[in-house]
């Protein structure tokens, strides 16, 4: 696995099942991640599982980046930390499984987009003028084969899905005369913590995940330009 020292990395969503593994492999590999939460529980927890060494290696942000205000407030203290963002990482948005479509409520659809949606756009309107300002950075957003493929029940998660790939494709578009890369991946089933038990030997780690996130912003991941990538199951293994 290629160094990342002296990177920092931003990963929202860290705390949750899937960024855990990956705030995990990327600390591994030598880099400075910054991590928010709402929960200060939660990002003692991800520091006792990733047990950062030296402790600074994980720098941890108490507030909501699902507002306007607290995602400039979190763009501003991690800027303060680290001065220069190599890469960020957004695994925003949490599964959702409720009625048909035509049952959902308002408040639900709303409730569910914003994580979903609303929160992908205002991480990219603060963090990638910061990419355009210093010159360089790796943005990199997790999605899923919800956003290709129907999921009755879960409906909310397609439609959100299938539009933050329209993000994507958007973005690589709007950012190919920079030299900032966008590079999104969809995952299949993922193997975390909270659902190992349940697990089929054929699903992607999320430490894999955090493996392949960490070689797209070594020296050697360079060469992947501006794209989508499927990841819907493990990589094969050789020997």
């Amino acid at each position: 696995m290629p160094s990342l020292a002296g990177s920092n990395i931003v990963v929202a969503g860290g705390t949750g099942a899937v960024g855990e593994g990956i705030v995990r492999v990327l600390i591994r590999e030598g880099a400075t991640v910054l991590v928010p939460s709402r929960s200060r529980e939660r990002l003692e927890t991800l520091r006792a599982y990733v047990h950062p060494d030296p402790p600074d290696r994980l720098r941890t942000w108490v507030g909501d980046i699902g507002t306007p205000e607290g995602v400039e407030s979190f763009k501003n203290w991690a800027l303060a930390e680290v001065s220069r963002i190599d890469g960020f990482v957004a695994s925003v948005g949490s599964w959702w499984q409720g009625p048909p479509l035509y049952e959902v409520p308002y408040e639900t659809y709303q409730a569910v987009l914003h994580q979903r949606l609303t929160s992908h756009f205002l991480l990219t309107r603060t963090f990638v003028p910061v990419f355009l300002q210093q010159g360089q950075g790796t943005y990199i957003t997790l999605g899923g084969s919800h956003a290709e493929t129907p999921f009755p029940k879960s409906s909310l998660v397609s439609i959100a899905g299938a539009a933050q790939l329209m993000i994507t494709r958007i973005m690589m578009e709007e950012l190919k005369q920079t030299p900032i890369r966008w590079i999104h991946l969809l995952l299949g089933p993922v193997n975390t913590r909270k659902v190992r038990d349940q697990a089929q030997p054929d699903w992607i780690t999320a430490e894999e995940v955090g493996e392949f996130i960490a070689f797209l912003f070594s020296s050697q991941g360079q060469m992947v330009g501006r794209t989508v990538i499927r990841l819907y199951g493990r990589p094969p293994r050789q020997g």
